[in-house]
């Protein structure tokens, strides 16, 4: 065997070669899938998630269309279209009523509904929004779906009381928040 190697060296060093030009466009062509793996996985981690809902706290006479960012970019709504419509407070019947309007992350638009909850609950919604990140106006999105008001009468809510704090101060915070959030809807 060690004859025949060092007769046939220059064949063994080609194929050795060979086998290792093989292993490294493997080793490239794996790198750049992963490369592009990655790039998609960060771009759909950092763009922008606008979703439509219906909000009803049982400590509130009222009840919300709330329409919240929930992705980590801006988004600026190019369209929004809610059939049937929904009869919202201060805002005309008009299908497009957040044209142009623009989420920060984590921002939440609130819009008092004035309808009857038993009515609005006996319809289905259908939402169909398009929205674009901030920033880069060649990332559009898409989204359509039903909006599912069977489900929101149940939601409730969470006491956040602070054990350092007796019960009278956190009757005090309690009022003071919600006087805030009636502050904030109007």
């Amino acid at each position: 065997m060690i004859t025949w190697l060092n007769a046939n060296q220059g064949f063994v060093m080609c194929l050795l070669t060979f086998v290792y030009v093989l292993a490294t466009i493997a080793i490239v062509v794996m790198n750049n899938m992963t490369i592009k793996e990655m790039k998609e996985a960060r771009a759909a981690e950092s763009r922008p998630y606008v979703f439509v809902s219906l909000h009803k706290d049982p400590r509130d006479v009222c009840f919300y269309l709330r329409v919240k960012n929930h992705g980590k970019t801006g988004a600026i709504i190019n369209r929004l279209q809610i059939t049937p419509i929904i009869k919202l407070v201060d805002i005309e019947e008009k299908s497009n009523f957040l044209e142009r309007s623009i989420l920060a992350p984590n921002q939440t638009l609130q819009f008092i509904v004035l309808e009857k909850w038993e009515e609005t609950c006996e319809k289905d919604y259908n939402v169909e929004i398009e929205y674009t990140m901030v920033g880069d106006a060649n990332s559009s999105f898409h989204e359509q779906y039903a909006l599912v008001v069977q489900y929101a009468h149940q939601m409730g809510y969470t006491d956040r009381s602070n054990s350092n704090l007796s019960n009278s101060e956190n009757s005090l915070k309690s009022i003071a928040e919600h006087l805030d959030s009636i502050r904030s809807k109007l």
